[in-house]
């Protein structure tokens, strides 16, 4: 599956159609894309922790394969005051990285409802991605 930072994908198995190669390396692209442009826009506006708190529980348990860091451990790692406070600091990256990903959705497919289909279907490619997480 996944193995770095920026959501880079392994390639597909050789057991996959053309078509799903094609989807496959689609995707990977288009994630890649919107986590560097979310990572960039926490730079830019200040929130590198909070960057760094979705990476460890969104980013590295799907895309590195890495185990979720409980929110109790991501406190003490960057002082953060309070679990809650710190999982309205990953939902806040969660925000972004959709609007990112939205947004250039919407570039690519040329309508809204084109856009807002393709964003459920790769919601749903990521899903079948991590189950075996």
């Amino acid at each position: 599956m996944p193995s770095t930072e920026t959501g880079e994908f392994d390639p597909p198995s050789s057991e996959t159609t053309p078509e799903q190669a094609f989807y496959y390396a689609w995707i990977t692209s288009l994630l890649d894309y919107a986590l560097a442009e979310t990572k960039r826009q926490c730079s830019d506006a200040g929130l590198e922790v909070h960057w760094e708190v979705f990476h460890c529980r969104v980013v590295a348990p799907v895309f590195e394969e890495a185990q979720e860091i409980p929110f109790k451990s991501i406190c003490h790692m960057y002082g953060i005051e309070s679990e809650s406070k710190a999982c309205n600091m990953m939902v806040a990256v969660v925000r972004r990285f959709r609007e990112v990903l939205r947004r250039r959705l919407r570039n690519l497919a040329g309508s809204d409802s084109q856009a807002e289909a393709e964003f459920e279907e790769i919601l749903r490619f990521l899903s079948e991605s991590s189950a075996g997480l």
